[in-house]
């Protein structure tokens, strides 16, 4: 009996989850004493606010100004047409970090929450307005998650309002997805809305298939022969093409990622048909070791995640590490691995290694001043 490439996709994609069941631990892990995770606290808070104060006001004015090139110039010249900034692009990657950041090391403080919150909101409509589909749909199951440790069990009337907002969200989304390539036509919107509400084309069937479209790329690489990547291993080719791919183009001119040879060579488009971090195991190791590959990235993710009551008390660092990374690993099906590398190394790793210089130089101070002041008392005594 052979399985169908239908039949095989599932069996493949829960490789992942065997791999997270098998290397998640319930057991309790030793508390950090108290004036040590205040300390933590403290640092987070103090490094993501001084970071937001750069972070922040480019990110909204890179939205606003892609939001602005789409209107004059079109989505498509926008996209391909070189307008961007790619160090610009590498401090957008940091936005939702500092968010998680503020929130964390603020303890959800309910000011510092309604900051946190109404960023939230202008940066979500100018995404939209900016031709994005939902990159940040991720972040939000984040919020919710954070929501819910720091606060408890929210209220009926916040799922209501929540479930209500998620409900306009994706009409929205469908709006941008079938307005985006022929622009806005105030005569199509009744009718479109009106199939959303009573026809076959729901926001929110259409929301879940666009977010698991790219698996389709994984179909592809499940057939016999597995398409081969010409310019090496995809995941070595990552660990220096996180800092910039400019990397590889001096040892491998010819270089280009792998999404493009994707579209340009191997389907011959001139489009972005997307790509899947999922289909990188078959493409690096076939299809006999790409199982393993897939469990190993389930098992390397639910350590990440694997977070435990105590540490919201004790470990606000691991904390920031999981909730900032955790949007990148759900976008691992919609986007390339070297991507979320990159993504993950400037905009959680830099901050995050940040907090632990500030951490190391405070620890060092504070063994200085204890050294200092057992001095004191032996020379008392």
């Amino acid at each position: 009996y052979t399985l169908s490439l239908h039949d095989a996709l599932p069996i493949f994609v829960n490789k992942l989850h065997c791999g997270a069941v098998f290397a998640c631990s319930t057991r309790g892990r030793q508390n950090v004493r108290s004036e040590m995770a205040e300390r933590d606290l403290q640092i987070v808070f103090s490094v993501v606010k001084y970071a937001s104060i750069i972070i922040v006001p480019i990110t909204l004015f890179v939205c606003v100004r892609t939001a602005w090139l789409n209107q004059t110039v079109g989505y498509g010249a926008n996209l391909y047409g070189g307008f961007g900034s790619s160090s610009m692009n590498l401090i957008l990657y940091a936005y939702m970090p500092c968010l998680f950041g503020l929130l964390i090391g603020s303890k959800y403080e309910t000011r510092t929450a309604r900051v946190v919150y109404a960023l939230l909101i202008v940066y979500i409509i100018l995404s939209i307005l900016s031709g994005d589909r939902g990159t940040w749909v991720p972040a939000l199951f984040v919020f919710f998650w954070l929501h819910v440790v720091y606060k408890g069990r929210p209220k009926l009337s916040l799922i209501i309002a929540v479930l209500l907002g998620g409900f306009i969200l994706a009409v929205g989304l469908s709006l941008l997805r079938d307005f985006r390539a022929t622009g806005f036509d105030a005569g199509k919107l009744g009718t479109i809305v009106n199939s959303y509400l009573i026809g076959d084309n729901n926001p929110i069937v259409a929301l879940l298939a666009e977010a698991g479209s790219n698996m389709k790329i994984v179909l592809v690489f499940l057939q016999d022969p597995v398409p081969h990547y010409p310019y090496g291993n995809s995941y070595l080719l990552a660990i220096p093409g996180m800092f910039t791919e400019k990397i590889i183009r001096i040892f491998q001119p010819e270089y280009i990622s792998v999404g493009t040879w994707f579209d340009r060579q191997y389907l011959g488009i001139s489009y972005g048909a997307g790509f899947s971090a999922f289909a990188e195991p078959l493409m690096n190791f076939g299809t006999a070791i790409a199982p393993l590959v897939m469990a190993a990235f389930g098992a390397i993710s639910c350590k990440i995640m694997n977070i435990t009551e105590s540490d919201k008390q004790s470990r606000p660092l691991k904390m920031f590490a999981a909730a900032s990374i955790a949007p990148y690993l759900f976008l691992l099906s919609r986007n390339t691995f070297l991507a979320e590398c990159k993504s993950i190394f400037w905009g959680v790793l830099t901050l995050f290694f940040i907090m632990l210089t500030v951490r190391s130089n405070s620890t060092k101070q504070l063994g200085e001043t204890t050294l200092e002041k057992n001095k004191g008392l032996r020379l008392e005594f």
